[in-house]
């Protein structure tokens, strides 16, 4: 079976990655087609994956000669009169809204949606040319950014549809209003058109079926499997090695990317409250690094807040299990963060590393309910320093006492346990 996946992601989710690689494994083949940015190929292998990455400024991939220079100069003509058309189109219907505002509140808006509802963007039909081109048996698409162009290569050559929604996208914190608002309509009318839908942990699965009127999606977590001959009862020290930190010192590790609204301000501020013989690592990189930095020299953290930047997928297991605890402070900005079920968390179980977690439902369920760590409300330094506090206090045992736990139950939280469900959707749809 052929398997075309279609994402919007530059650096490719590792969940992707796992199910195209699971798939492969059991001879179908797989061609992602992601977004690319300048320094990446146009195709690649990631693993076993191949990849072609669509730039959105690229009209054509067609060869350079004089005849196809002179197409791509009529095609971005016609482009720029059908964007002038559909601009002059929302400008006539906005004052007449202006108009008849009492009987429609934003006829502008309204526009809006139709204009996307009805157009394909440049890069959106080239997508669509390119998965005509490799004449899939099935259609995987990633997310809402590209379900749109999905279904519409579903419906035009006929071929069955997976979608697998990793966010609860409409509830993004950094969109505006109108495009929560647009985005939830579009992703209300599209789900329609999906053969199966695919997300991430069982919160989000229950607010797509109450607020789109459709059966509760198939549930497959963000798990991630132990490379083969790591033990995660014997820690690697690699952080130990390669900083300089005494054995007696405890390490706190937080990794992934460094972003403003996921706490971390406060996370490093509580350093200055906490005792000596605790270090806290940040591992990963992001926009909030270098706030991150200025707040630890202004504070004089040097000697208790280490950097370290992202290390390969292959090795990562090993450089968190050389931790003595990991944290997860995602805060309830939105509804997207609130039901979040991070990558780290399963990372953090197959590297048995017990955790300090923020009072979340999904986050709640699993390290709660399963005891791997500490629940707790972090948002503010003091609550942060009370919480590694109680996760290092030698009196209650520790870390040591939630590992046992932790290497217990860690199979029911790999991806050997996940892709399962995956293949299962692919038997079926095969079978018909």
């Amino acid at each position: 079976m052929r398997i075309v996946m279609v994402t919007d992601d530059v650096v490719i989710d590792r969940r992707i990655l796992q199910e195209a690689e699971s798939l492969i494994d059991l001879g179908h083949e797989v061609i992602l087609i992601a977004s690319g940015q300048g320094g990446q190929p146009e195709f690649e292998w990631i693993g076993r994956v191949k990849v072609e990455r669509i730039w959105r400024h690229v009209l054509s991939p067609m060869p350079n000669s004089l005849l196809t220079k002179m197409l791509i100069g009529m095609r971005k003509f016609l482009v720029r009169m059908s964007r002038n058309i559909a601009r002059a189109i929302l400008f006539v219907i906005s004052c007449i809204g202006r108009v008849l505002s009492k009987l429609f509140l934003s006829a502008r808006g309204v526009a809006w949606k139709l204009v996307r509802k009805n157009f394909l963007l440049p890069f959106e039909r080239i997508i669509v040319d390119h998965v005509r081109w490799y004449n899939p048996d099935v259609i995987h698409v990633h997310d809402l950014p590209c379900l749109k162009v999905a279904v519409c290569a579903s419906r035009r050559f006929h071929k069955p549809l997976i979608y697998d929604a990793h966010e609860l996208y409409p509830e993004i914190n950094t969109l505006s209003r109108m495009q929560k608002r647009t985005l939830s309509h579009m992703e209300k009318r599209l789900v329609r058109h999906c053969d199966q839908i695919i997300t991430v942990n069982p919160f989000i699965a229950e607010e797509m079926a109450q607020r789109y009127n459709i059966a509760e999606p198939l549930v497959v977590y963000n798990a991630i499997n132990r490379p083969e001959g790591f033990d995660p009862t014997v820690a690697p020290n690699l952080f130990r090695e390669s900083m300089s930190i005494p054995a007696g010192d405890a390490i706190l590790l937080y990794q992934g990317w460094m972003s403003q609204t996921r706490g971390l301000q406060d996370l490093v501020k509580a350093m200055s409250l906490v005792g000596d013989g605790i270090r806290l690592i940040l591992m990963g990189y992001g926009e909030a690094r270098a706030e991150l930095e200025e707040i630890v020299r202004r504070r004089r953290l040097g000697g208790k807040v280490h950097f370290k930047e992202a290390v390969d997928q292959s090795e990562l297991l090993y450089w968190t299990a050389s931790a003595d605890a990991g944290i997860i402070p995602y805060q309830p900005i939105d509804l997207n963060n609130y039901y979040s079920s991070p990558n780290k968390l399963f990372e953090f179980i197959q590297a048995g590393l017990p955790m300090i977690v923020n009072d979340l439902p999904f986050l709640r369920k699993v390290v709660a309910g399963e005891g791997f760590g500490i629940v707790v409300k972090l948002q503010s330094p003091d609550q942060y320093a009370r919480a590694i506090g109680e996760m290092f206090d030698v009196s209650q045992g520790g870390p040591e006492r939630f590992r046992p736990r932790l290497l217990e139950r860690a199979g029911e939280y790999d991806w050997a346990k996940e892709e399962k469900k995956i293949l299962a959707i692919y038997g079926q749809i095969g079978s018909k």
